[in-house]
């Protein structure tokens, strides 16, 4: 199995790269569509996944999605034969906007981020969506979320067009250490514990550096719940995957009401598509004014130990 998919799959069940927030309406449009903003803001409360806010637009059902720029040319090693392709932009990502998120105080000004820099980000292979355009982070590094804290979003493109946002971050998870085994046999399951958020939903995501029958999981936690217990998984009647012991990662997350809104209660509807490929019609909002999309937020609690696979 691919190390990247494999990696990409826990995380995918939690967020960016899942299931998004915009439903297209597909009804025919005129040549005199009016496009609007479809933003994804994302706060992070954890080191290891970045703030970021994607804009983008909606588009008229006329023309292609992708704008010519120009020709480059690619040559191979010893420069003995090139080939010459189209570079070609996508009309969805807005990328002259000015974007800030505010604390009530302290205003943060985000940029447009660079492709050629996903490769500095710890877990790039998390984002997909970078490489889409659009995206903006706070390259700074000013910008320190704190826990049960209202922030405010602004996205202002080059022709006026303006969408505002708010968002209240989650508390802090704490998975309760006790409750942590040394070590995890992939045979049986196991309980871990937590601290209630009466307030908050959450999800737990488990993974192995190296993949194990039955170490990758994942479980949605209501409000007011501290416990999880793990399955243990159908290899099929036989030993298969990694074979010696390995490192599992054990990740709580709480969420805001608008990301559980977007992606937990209506992500799986059939009326919803992925949001990162882009929309030609309408969709719905969920924190956001003056256009569609999500303003949302995560916190974070990671523990490891060591997970022993079947013999």
């Amino acid at each position: 199995m691919n190390s990247d998919m494999k990696r990409l799959t826990p995380l995918s069940l939690l967020l960016i790269i899942g299931l998004g927030c915009i439903a297209p309406d597909w009804e025919d449009v005129s040549s005199d569509y009016e496009s609007e903003l479809n933003v994804f803001a994302f706060i992070s409360l954890d080191e290891t996944i970045p703030t970021f806010v994607q804009v983008r637009q909606t588009l008229g059902l006329e023309g292609s999605v992708y704008e010519f720029i120009g020709y480059d040319t690619l040559y191979n090693e010893d420069s003995s034969d090139y080939y010459i392709y189209e570079v070609t932009e996508s009309r969805y990502a807005v990328e002259d906007a000015d974007v800030t998120i505010s604390d009530g105080v302290t205003e943060y000004e985000l940029t447009l981020f660079d492709e050629d820099s996903l490769y500095e980000i710890e877990g790039w292979w998390r984002f997909n969506n970078f490489w889409s355009g659009g995206v903006y982070i706070d390259s700074f590094g000013l910008f320190v979320p704190e826990p049960n804290k209202d922030y405010f979003l602004t996205v202002t493109a080059s022709d006026g067009r303006e969408l505002t946002g708010e968002v209240t971050t989650p508390p802090i998870p704490e998975i309760k250490l006790e409750s942590v085994p040394d070590s995890i046999d992939a045979n049986t399951s196991y309980t871990i514990k937590f601290k209630h958020m009466p307030d908050h939903y959450g999800k737990i995501i488990t993974s192995s550096g190296n993949w194990i029958c039955g170490a990758e999981q994942s479980g949605f936690i209501e409000k007011g719940d501290s416990t999880w217990t793990s399955s243990v998984e159908d290899c099929g009647g036989e030993t298969w995957g990694w074979d010696q012991p390995d490192t599992l990662t054990i990740e709580l997350y709480s969420m805001d009401n608008n990301y559980y809104e977007c992606f937990i209660k209506h992500g799986f509807d059939d009326e919803f598509v992925n949001f990162f490929m882009g929309a030609g019609g309408s969709g719905p909002a969920f924190g956001v004014e003056g256009g569609f999309g999500a303003f949302c937020a995560v916190a974070m609690d990671r523990v490891e130990t060591i997970i022993v696979p079947r013999e």
